[in-house]
């Protein structure tokens, strides 16, 4: 009776950290994805640029830092490193990696801003080009999952984080695959199956899950050294 009390308690703990950590996420990433949302709502896709330019700035302003911290916090998870509280140890994160977060955040927007733009742009004109971009684009949203492994992991300039995280995005092209499938899953159930997921979990589980593969990932290369 008392492993089943205790894994009972071991499960709610879980749930609850995945619950705070995304909630905490979605509270500090508000300014960015509202907008968005407004307009999917609207089933308006007509995005114009002033809805453009104005993701473009609170991407790195707000999304970037909050995602950075939310991997932080995720890592400590994975590594079973000790934790005061998920909020306390959150905000931490958020201070401390905040510049460094702005900085990565203002060189991956501005490539997300070219990268997506090129495909909206080729789309009707050459879809073959299309397909291409969309592939580059695929690598590059690998490249940002590594970008805040890295970042949290590492206490390196911003470019070291970005030449990392393209090394680990080659150098695994399996993991690669797998955490574009897996968040490629997760959003697809939210979305379409189970919405009180986005509120909840969706976020946590899956820097959660794109964290622990990146620590997997780094322990089998170090092993090779």
């Amino acid at each position: 009776m008392g492993k089943w009390i205790s894994g009972f308690f071991l499960v709610g703990e879980w749930i609850s950290r995945f619950a705070v950590a995304n909630l905490f996420w979605l509270a500090f990433t508000f300014p960015a994805w509202i907008v968005v949302l407004n307009t999917i709502m609207r089933e308006s896709y007509d995005f114009s640029k002033l809805i453009v330019l104005y993701v473009t700035v609170t991407a790195p302003l707000v999304v970037f830092p909050a995602t950075s911290a939310l991997f932080a916090v995720s890592r400590d998870w994975a590594m079973e490193k000790e934790q005061d509280t998920v909020i306390r140890s959150y905000w931490n994160y958020y201070k401390e990696n905040y510049k460094s977060s702005l900085k990565i955040g203002i060189v991956l927007t501005v490539a997300w801003v070219v990268t997506v733009g090129d495909i909206f742009y080729f789309s009707d004109i050459t879809p073959f080009v299309t397909y291409v971009f969309v592939g580059i684009g695929l690598i590059l949203f690998v490249v940002t999952i590594h970008s805040f492994s890295v970042m949290v992991h590492y206490d390196i300039r911003v470019s070291d984080v970005l030449k990392k995280a393209l090394f680990f995005t080659v150098a695994k092209p399996l993991i690669s695959f797998i955490i574009i499938m897996t968040t490629a899953i997760v959003l697809f159930v939210s979305v379409n199956q189970l919405r009180f997921l986005l509120i909840f979990f969706s976020f946590s589980i899956i820097s959660f899950i794109s964290i622990s593969l990146f620590l997997k990932m780094y322990s089998m290369l170090k092993e090779k050294k």
